[in-house]
This record gives structure tokens, sequence and C-alpha cells, in this order.
């Protein structure tokens, strides 16, 4: 439990008294006493104090000019005026000069119990939203790629190479691997961060609407355009366009932005005026560009503008080193966001989770994450809370699970593929009753890795 630091200020010794008794009611507050302002300005200079009680009636001093002379010193910090003069004069003064409340005397404790809590909570919710704040900024910093692997850290360093160049960048990678990630990388990186990041998905448009999205349109270019609109491409101003999903775009928008890319210009649809393309334009594909080129689904020569430099993203599979890296970073974030900070995953947890071949790639592992922590019922994450997507990898292996029947004299009409998993079931069963559930000491009798071992307890239900 955290303890509170309260300065109790007043000149009359009785009232610092009556705060102290309060005080020892509570075992998360902890008070300290000043009976002058300058003796609660001089131990503020070399301590903390989460929250100040300031009586409003001070020698040579109102408690609102002592307060704000304290919250020079902790700015962080709640302060409550508290008076025999009550009236809604002072307390507006106290609140518009940035005091937390404003209490009347005789103080009674219900309501420095109420205060209290009102501080402290308020505490809580800036602490949460300075982490959450200090996590952000990190995690959109330069640079800022998840994972120490020897294929993040060559991104990451080519990434920084080829920032300040306005050169075409095309970025292929499986679904989720974190492409629209390497984008915004490059934009922070470039010296273009204070300039826009635009994103298109262009899967998301059917052909005119794509075109539309792109170019923009004038008034009565088509019908249903009432007002002239601004496209993407301009939008961008001198920042960076991002054309996600590259592969989806159809001929005849591949063939006008290939005229983009070689002319540096474009028109609105419906227009004829001439609009410069000031943009850097990066691409992202999740599929065999190679092949989309060969079956004539996509241009070879836009393929080779888009192309001047190339990123690959390799899946999270071939870089397993960065799973455990990326777990910590999404239970991080997620606690702070969620307001659950404390939260562990157990031994077994994390074994199963790096086991597991993360098809979806970070992009699941983020969303996997994101339902333990919403889901997480107290601060320790075991291998029993985890999705029974992490521990099957197919509809056909799924459907195995109810077959828990031990193998017997009346299996001889059952099938090769029933008997086999009665069988690994039995086996599985008797080395944890021999091991006494040991799972490490029943794993390698069974010649089989921790995780491997805990996947099979989950898919035929032992326990």
């Amino acid at each position: 439990m955290r303890t509170y630091n309260l300065l109790a200020i007043d000149d009359e010794d009785y009232a610092v008294r009556l705060i102290n008794r309060y005080c020892g009611y509570r075992e998360d507050i902890k008070c300290h006493g000043a009976s002058t302002s300058s003796e609660a300005l001089e131990w503020a200079k070399s301590n903390y104090f989460d929250i100040a009680l300031i009586d409003y009636k001070m020698p040579g001093i109102n408690g609102v000019e002592l307060g704000q002379k304290l919250k020079k010193i902790h700015p962080g910090s709640f302060f409550i005026i508290v008076t025999a003069y009550g009236g809604l004069e002072k307390a507006v003064e106290a609140m518009r000069a940035g005091m937390f409340d404003f209490l009347t005397k005789p103080l009674e404790l219900g309501e420095f119990e109420l205060a209290m809590e009102r501080a402290i909570k308020s505490i809580e919710i800036n602490n949460q939203n300075k982490q959450l704040k200090e996590f952000l900024l990190e995690s959109t910093g330069k640079g800022k790629l998840i994972g120490d692997s020897a294929q993040i850290k060559a991104i990451k360093q080519k990434v920084q190479k080829i920032a300040r160049y306005d050169a075409p960048v095309l970025i292929t990678g499986e679904t989720g691997v974190g492409k629209e990630v390497v984008a915004r990388m490059i934009h922070a990186c470039s010296g273009l961060n204070n300039s826009r990041f635009v994103a298109v998905n262009c899967s998301a448009f059917s052909e005119s609407l794509l075109e539309s999205e792109l170019f923009g349109h004038e008034k009565g270019a088509f019908t249903g355009a009432d007002n002239q609109r601004i496209g993407r491409l301009e939008m961008a101003g001198d920042g960076v366009i991002l054309l996600d999903e590259l592969c989806d775009i159809s001929p005849s928008t591949q063939i006008k932005l290939l005229r983009v890319l070689q002319e540096k210009e474009f028109e609105r649809v419906g227009g004829n005026k001439t609009i410069k393309l000031k943009a850097r334009i990066l691409s992202a594909t999740n599929k065999d560009i190679q092949e989309e080129i060969a079956s004539g689904r996509f241009r070879g020569d836009l393929y080779y503008r888009l192309n001047t430099i190339h990123l690959h993203i390799p899946p999270l599979r071939e870089r397993k080193e960065d799973i455990r890296g990326c777990m910590d970073h999404f239970l991080r974030k997620f606690s702070l966001i969620y307001s659950k900070e404390g939260l562990k995953l157990t031994k077994e947890a994390i074994d199963s989770m790096l086991a597991h071949p993360w098809p979806g790639n970070v992009r699941q592992l983020q969303n996997s994450v994101e339902l333990l922590v919403i889901e997480s019922a107290d601060k320790i994450i075991d291998v029993k809370h985890l999705p029974d997507d992490l521990f099957t990898s197919s509809p056909a292996e799924r459907s195995q699970v109810n077959d828990r029947t031990l193998v017997n004299d009346n299996n001889k009409n059952r099938k090769i593929p029933e008997l086999l998993s009665a069988m690994e079931r039995k086996s599985i069963a008797d080395s944890l009753e021999e091991n006494r559930w040991n799972k490490s000491k029943a794993a390698m009798d069974l010649g089989l890795t921790l995780a491997q071992l805990i996947y099979r307890m989950k898919k035929y239900d032992i326990k």
C-alpha cells in the first residue's frame, strides 16, 4: 500500500493535532504539521508532500497565497484550503488560484475522509496519465520498433539511413508485422515529423472511390460530388503518404499513379488544374509482388518506381527472440490504459506464448495481450487464462480436444486418430502422476518441451 504525505498548516496548534488524530485512523496517510508559512515553505524545500491542508487565515499571508508559493515548489501536489470563514467568494478564489478543494471549520472526520479520498483518487489518475503519456511518447519516438533480433536491428539501422532522402520506399511483409509502424518511423526520422503523415488503405475503396480519395475531385465531377474534395496526396502536403495494400489498386488507377510518380503532379477528378506533388510516397503490401507482376495484376513499371528502396519485415515466427519483448511492451501498455498495473505472466504462460507460431504476427500478439489484461481478475496471468487459439493450430486439431477416452479392450472399432489421441492423453496423465505433477520433469520424460506439454494438457483437458 502506498503512503501519501500530508502537510497540515495551521497557526492554531489544536487544529494540527486534530488533523494528526484523523490521520491516525488511516494507514495510508502520514502527516507533518507546520504552524507558520515560513516553516511550511522551509520544510517543503527538502521534503515532498502529496497533499497540503492549509488554513486560510495565516499570519501575514492567506492560505491561497501560501498554496501558490508551495505549488511552485511542488507543482504536482494537491492543495486544500480550510477556513472558519466559509463562503462562496473564498471558495471561488481558491479554485481560480489552482487549489484542489475547499473545506470549512470545524473540520469533521467525515468531511476530512471525503476530501482525502478525492485527492488520493486524483493523484492516482494523474500518475496513470503521466505514465501513459510517457509510455506513448516513448512508443512513438524515433526508431521505435519493438524487438532486438538481428532482423529488427537491421531495419532500424536502414530506416535511420534512408529517412532523410526523398526516394520512394516499398515495405513488404505479412499482415500484422508492423509495416505502418515502419512507415511512421521513416516519417519520424526524416526531419518532416512536424508535417503530416497520411495513410490510405487502398483495399478499402472501390476503383472510382480510391481515385477520389487519392487525387480529390471537383464539384460535379460525378453523381454525388456536391462539393470539392481535397485528395490524400494533396492533403499530405510536404509530409509523407503511405499507400497500404498496394497490390489491391486497380490497373487504371495504377496508370494514373505511375504518372504522378513520373511527373510529380496530378489533377483532381473532373478538374484541369495541375497540382504539384510535394509529399514523399511510401507503399506497403502483404502480397508477393513479384507474383502479382508475373500474373499481370500489377504493373512492373510502377513497381520499379515505388521500389527505389525496399524494406522487408520478417514474420514473428522467424524472429522468436522478439516475442518476449513484444509481450512485455503490450502488457505494460494495456496495464496503463486499463488501470491494471502490476500484472504479471507466469513462466508457464510465457513459455506457451513463446511456443505459439503467431500467424497474425505482432498484431495478433498485441490483441491477445490486450484481451488478457481486460479479462484479468487478479495480478497473475496463468496458462489457464490464455485464449484457446494459442493452443490449437487448426479447427481439426481443436475438434480432438473432446476425445478423452482411455485405450481399452472396447476400442476395436475406433479409428486410428482417435486411438492415438487417447494413447497420448493416457501417457501424459501417467507421466504427470509419476512425477507428482511436476510439469518440467514430466515433459523431460515424454521428450517434450514444457510449452508442448502445457499445450497437450490444455488440449486433452488434463488437470
